[in-house]
């Protein structure tokens, strides 16, 4: 008896991710402002109508797309790595992984391309980009060692480096998102390691 309401929830969840992908094409390909749930429902195989079972609007749709992006691109910290790698190096194979993510799935970010997109800088994304900075900071205190961030502690060098990913990324984004973004990592980190910490000569905290 409690198989077929995990398998209706199952069900919805795959038709939620149907309509999620659509909305991404078509936002990517029209501009969120022309991109209606009318011709969301057409790319996704339903019928305008049905949408409203799933979202509730358009921008509903949008924070949706965000929410996913974000739950997948914070799984990548969590990704195995080799023994015995020096903190640039694991670095380097974590933003490799999460700018080839970001690649791959740019149509996820299309609300970035159009200046019509609602803004997306509320409480629920300060809140989420807060937690992927703090995943960060895990992630440089389980394959790091202090020294080889200089006298800057975790924290800080996390937020700096996070900042320097961003910028690239906005970069990317302001391009038309063409191009391979995972390319800019060797400069993103000689830019931290040579940068950033080089020019670091007192103890830096938050």
């Amino acid at each position: 008896m409690m198989a077929r309401p995990k398998r209706r929830e199952q069900e919805i969840e795959a038709t939620r991710g149907r309509i999620l992908d659509a909305a991404a094409e078509v936002f990517a390909e029209r501009g969120y402002a022309d991109a209606s749930m009318q011709k969301i429902a057409a790319r996704a195989g339903y019928s305008a109508p049905s949408l409203y079972s799933y979202f509730e609007s358009k921008e509903m749709i949008l924070k949706s797309l965000g929410r996913r992006m974000r739950a997948r691109a914070r799984r990548l910290s969590a990704m195995t790595l080799p023994a015995d790698l020096t903190l640039r190096q694991s670095l380097e194979l974590l933003l490799r992984a999460q700018f080839r993510f970001v690649s791959e799935h740019r149509a996820d970010f299309s609300y970035l391309l159009n200046a019509n997109a609602p803004a997306m800088m509320d409480e629920e994304h300060l809140e989420a980009e807060a937690e992927m900075l703090q995943d960060l900071v895990h992630f440089m205190e389980e394959h790091g060692e202090p020294s080889e961030l200089g006298t800057m502690d975790v924290p800080y060098a996390a937020f700096l480096l996070q900042a320097l990913a961003h910028a690239h990324f906005f970069r990317w984004v302001a391009h038309g998102a063409e191009g391979d973004l995972e390319t800019c990592v060797p400069t993103l980190l000689e830019l931290f390691f040579h940068g950033v910490l080089g020019a670091s000569k007192e103890p830096i905290s938050r």
